[in-house]
Formats: C-alpha cells, sequence, structure tokens
C-alpha cells in the first residue's frame, strides 16, 4: 500500500517477486545505513525459515535504528533513541507507520528465537515500546520527570484529523506492546473488559484490547472474553474473540482442548492450535506434544478426503515451523510418522525440517550476540 511513497524524513518500500523486501528510510549522515529495515523471508510466504540465513544480527539491530555491525564479534554500540530520531524506531512520530510496519514482524520471530526470550521480550516492552509510547507528540523525547501519558491507548482513539499512517499504526503499537508485557498497556486493557460494550472501544483497537488482556492469565477475564465469543453475531468480531482466546496462558485456560469442542468450528481450529503455539516461546513444545496425543481427533474434526490431508498438513507444518533447536526434529518427524495415515504427502514435513534448520543457524549464529546486546540495554526491573 506504501510502495514507491516517499516523503522528507520517510520511507520508501520495495516489493520483489515474492512479496515486499523491505523499507528504507532517510539516514542520519553518520550512519547511512541504519535506516533500512528488511522483512523476514517467512513473513513472506517463502522457504526457508522465518528469519533465512541471510538476515543477520546486524538486520535485527538495524530494525532498532542501531548501526549494522560490519565486525560481528564487535560489542554494538549503544542504543540511544533521543539521540538520533531519524533512525530510531523509538523516537519515531506518533504518525510514522511504515517502519514500524516493516519491523514489527521481524521482531515479533526474533522474540520466538531468541535464547534469551525473556530478556528480548523485557527489552521490547520497557525500552523500545515504552519509549516510544511515552514521547511527547511530534516524536520529541520526553525529558521531564514525570512519564508523559501513553501516546496510544485503547479508549483513546487517534485524534480527529489523524493521518491513515497514526490510525494504522495504533493498534499494531497496541498489539505488539500487550504482546511482551508492557505494564501500563497490560493495566488498562484488563480495567477495560470486564465493561467492554460494542462501542466502548474503537473497532481498529479492540483486537489488541482482547489479546492483551487475555494473556495476563486471569481466569476471569478468559470467562468474560469466552462470553463474548459465545454471543458474537458478526464475523469479526467472532474471530477477535476465537484468537484472544487461543493465547491465553495455561492458568487462565487450555485453549487446545477447548478447540476440539463444539463452541470452535472445524474451520477455526487451526487457528487457535497455531495462535497458541505462538503465543509464547515456550508454547511451540507444549502444542507440539498435545499434537502428538491428540493428533487423530484432531485430524477427524479437520474432515477426510484429500482436504482434510491438507489441512492437517499444513497444520503441523505451521507449529512445527516454530522450533529454533534440530533436536526438536525426532519429534517433529514421530508426530509426522504416526499420522502418516492422514498426512500421505511428505512435502509438509521436508518444509517443517529445513525451517527448523534454517532457524537453528540464525540462532547459532546470532543468538548469544543478540542475548548480550539485549541485557545492555533491557530495563530488567521495569
Amino acid at each position: 500500500p506504501f510502495q514507491g511513497r516517499a516523503r522528507e524524513g520517510g520511507w520508501v518500500c520495495r516489493e520483489g517477486d515474492r512479496g515486499w523486501l523491505g523499507c528504507v528510510g532517510k539516514s542520519d549522515e553518520s550512519h547511512p545505513r541504519a535506516a533500512t529495515v528488511p522483512l523476514p523471508t517467512g513473513a513472506l510466504g517463502t522457504r526457508g525459515g522465518f528469519l533465512g540465513e541471510a538476515h543477520s544480527l546486524s538486520s535485527v539491530l538495524q530494525a532498532l535504528g542501531v548501526p549494522p555491525l560490519d565486525d560481528p564479534t564487535a560489542t554494538p554500540p549503544p542504543f540511544n533513541p533521543p539521540t538520533r530520531p531519524s533512525s530510531s524506531l523509538a523516537a519515531r512520530s506518533p504518525e510514522d507507520y511504515e517502519p514500524w510496519a516493516a519491523a514489527l514482524p521481524y521482531l515479533e520471530r526474533v522474540a520466538q528465537l531468541a535464547p534469551c526470550s525473556t530478556l528480548w521480550q523485557n527489552y521490547l516492552a520497557q525500552t523500545l515500546f515504552n519509549t516510544f509510547l511515552r514521547q511527547d507528540a511530534g516524536g520529541q523525547a520526553n525529558t521531564s520527570t514525570a512519564p508523559p501519558p501513553l501516546a496510544f491507548s485503547f479508549d483513546a482513539p487517534s485524534p480527529e484529523g489523524a493521518g491513515v499512517g497514526q490510525r494504522l499504526l495504533r493498534p499494531a503499537i497496541l498489539a505488539a506492546a500487550g504482546r511482551y508485557g508492557h505494564l501500563a498497556i497490560t493495566a488498562q486493557a484488563l480495567e477495560l473488559v470486564p465493561n467492554l460494550t460494542a462501542s466502548s472501544v474503537d473497532p481498529d483497537a479492540r483486537s489488541a484490547l482482547l489479546a492483551t488482556a487475555v494473556r495476563a492469565g486471569h481466569r476471569d477475564v478468559w470467562e468474560g472474553v469466552h462470553r463474548l465469543y459465545l454471543a458474537a453475531d458478526a464475523a469479526d468480531e467472532r474471530e477477535r474473540t476465537l484468537r484472544a482466546l487461543a493465547a491465553a496462558p495455561g492458568a487462565a485456560a487450555d485453549p487446545l482442548d477447548w478447540s476440539l469442542g463444539p463452541e470452535v468450528r472445524a474451520q477455526d481450529m487451526a487457528t487457535v492450535i497455531v495462535t497458541a503455539a505462538r503465543a509464547r516461546p515456550d508454547t511451540p513444545s507444549l502444542v507440539w506434544a498435545w499434537l502428538g496425543r491428540k493428533w487423530r481427533p484432531v485430524s477427524e474434526k479437520l474432515g477426510g478426503g484429500n482436504e482434510g490431508a491438507r489441512r492437517m498438513g499444513s497444520l503441523l507444518e505451521s507449529v512445527a515451523s516454530l522450533f529454533s533447536n534440530q533436536t526438536a526434529i525426532p519429534e517433529v518427524e514421530a508426530v509426522f510418522a504416526a499420522s502418516r495415515g492422514v498426512v500421505t504427502e511428505g512435502i509438509y514435513l521436508e518444509r517443517a525440517r529445513e525451517t527448523i534448520e534454517t532457524n537453528a543457524v540464525w540462532v547459532t549464529a546470532h543468538g548469544s550476540k543478540l542475548c548480550t546486546w539485549a541485557a545492555q540495554h533491557a530495563k530488567l526491573k521495569p
């Protein structure tokens, strides 16, 4: 939607044969490549893993506005958003949607793969997103002792006259900040959900609100959103409540067994299972173990014939592709072998194995350096 767009301090996004390749923005003079934000290949549906071997730690740091590392053994330079507003995500204007649109899928996948996932998510929530959300209007860093109000919130829609970028960025930032546990965003979601009505929250931010509240892990919140799901008449409301319920931690509910029940339609079951697998870094292994026990009733609900086999194969591939350790491959192969009578084509296992191996290569090459860098910049006690 923004191919070819350029403005002073803005971004140009390039499109390749298989989707968006990345966005390039105006760089400052001291760091001429700092504003390049490559997209992860897997986000475009290409093979070879979500990150791909070509995407290095430098690419991750570039997405944050940090200069790329010419020497992979060098210590990354300090991340100081207020001093480099032209290249830092955290100091972008609340209307500058394009760089965030390119970076968010990348940062999400790194959060899944990073060996120090808790530390990395702490950095994202309490440093990157908090700096962005707490800045003064217009992208100026806050210098007062009292924190300013959030740049975006669930119950305050974009101001009248806001540009398209600001309207698009608001739900994206709220969803991402909630995913990584931003304290103020989570508290606001928990306050709003119990009294939620059809008109009390802007529809653009409703999905982010529901998912953020459910992720907090309170059983009563899950039950409240569950009631909204059962009462939903509109397809979009049913979809957003379904996805929110699927992301619940185990303390709140068991979305996996719930997906097998009559409340979840057969065509929606895979959405619940994959969303649950992507909810947190530890959930792929939990979901895969569940699939190892439940693959038969899952396949029965998905239906028979070629279409049922395709759905089952795609589901298994989607979950297995989240692993980043090659030690998981035997477990993956075991479930595929057990379900061979249903998933007869080997392409699903082949692609899953290839993705796991590629993810493992990235983690081996860059995981420790990423964790060292995150430890230097994360606020361990938000």
